[in-house]
């Protein structure tokens, strides 16, 4: 948004932005570094909550793609419609599908007070200043990774623990009994044994539990999984081999995509398979499993050489690069 300090409450989203060397704008960042590209700034400015998306300037309700019952959505943008600001747009998140209409007003209202307060601070911000960031790993978490389904929260830190409590009985409808303050001796991730499986995160192969194994292979274009038999011979029928093979191996690329969080273009070599019920059956599976993916993933056929390309959108680096640093 190109925007005057004289009257920042008049921000509009113009159809073009005129700009020339001394004008100031506020931008947000889209997409970190990746590589040798930098950042990807936005001027459409989007803050999300746990159940809401705020666009400040759009006119518009949107509603998660991953929301399918049409009676609900048409549902779930009436309560939204209800409380919507002139000029301030709304995306419902996928939480937002069993939400009662108080939370999601209280998210609402949440989101507009952060709005107002980041456009205070930007009267008098400076050029590169940072107005506003997520905030800290366990707010992130908790806003984006948050189920009803979850056992447990473990935590070593008792002032975090006590942060994290409060912050769940704002939306919580069960209790916070399942926060836990972790106080054992020794580390919490060994005790969990969570160190053995970050490093698992670097490693090329992954094992399947039928001793067949997935290979991964990073380049700057793509991210290419090659899946092997490895150690399973199964039983005479070599086809119903290749089969079970190919269907453990698209639950777990689902999995490991999200762990790693591989982004971009991926080309997954499956071993090939004859009949064309059991292509369909593995393409299902990779699909289903996908969907569990809060990062939007885009699945595409099988050639008949056992070739399938996802997209996975890309707004971090993936564990790989974060962890480790290329050696001169």
């Amino acid at each position: 948004y190109l925007v005057d300090n004289s009257d920042i409450s008049s921000l509009k989203l113009p159809s073009e932005l005129k700009l020339s060397p001394g004008d100031k704008i506020l931008t947000q960042v889209v997409k970190d570094e990746v590589g040798a590209k930098g950042a990807r700034l936005t001027c459409n400015i989007s803050l999300p909550g746990r159940l809401l998306v705020l666009m400040p300037g759009m006119d518009y309700v949107g509603v998660s793609s991953k929301i399918t019952d049409e009676e609900k959505r048409a549902e779930l943008s009436s309560v939204v419609e209800s409380i919507r600001p002139k000029n301030m747009g709304f995306i419902l998140r996928t939480a937002s599908e069993f939400a009662s209409p108080d939370e999601i007003f209280e998210d609402a209202k949440y989101l507009l007070s952060l709005w107002d307060s980041i456009l205070e601070k930007y009267k008098t911000a400076k050029v590169k200043d940072c107005i506003h960031s997520e905030g800290n790993l366990y707010n992130r978490t908790l806003r984006d990774l948050y189920k009803k389904n979850i056992d447990a929260i473990y935590v070593n830190d008792y002032s975090v623990y006590q942060e994290i409590k409060e912050i769940l009985s704002r939306f919580s409808t069960h209790g916070v009994d399942f926060v836990k303050y972790y106080d054992l001796p020794g580390d919490m991730f060994t005790h969990f044994k969570i160190n053995t499986q970050i490093d698992r995160l670097t490693e090329r192969q992954v094992w399947l539990k039928n001793g067949a194994h997935l290979v991964f292979d990073y380049s700057e274009a793509l991210t290419v999984i090659d899946v092997n038999t490895g150690k399973y011979v199964g039983d005479n029928n070599l086809e119903e081999t290749v089969f079970v093979t190919n269907m453990l191996a698209a639950k777990e690329i689902g999995r490991q995509l999200r762990l790693r969080n591989i982004g971009g273009i991926i080309i997954v070599d499956f071993i090939d398979m004859e009949k064309e019920e059991h292509r369909q059956a593995v393409l299902e599976a990779l699909k289903e499993i996908l969907k569990e993916d809060r990062i939007k993933c885009t699945l595409l056929g099988m050639t008949n050489l056992g070739l399938v390309e996802i997209t996975r959108k890309k707004t971090r680096n993936n564990a790989a690069s974060s962890m480790m640093t290329v050696c001169p």
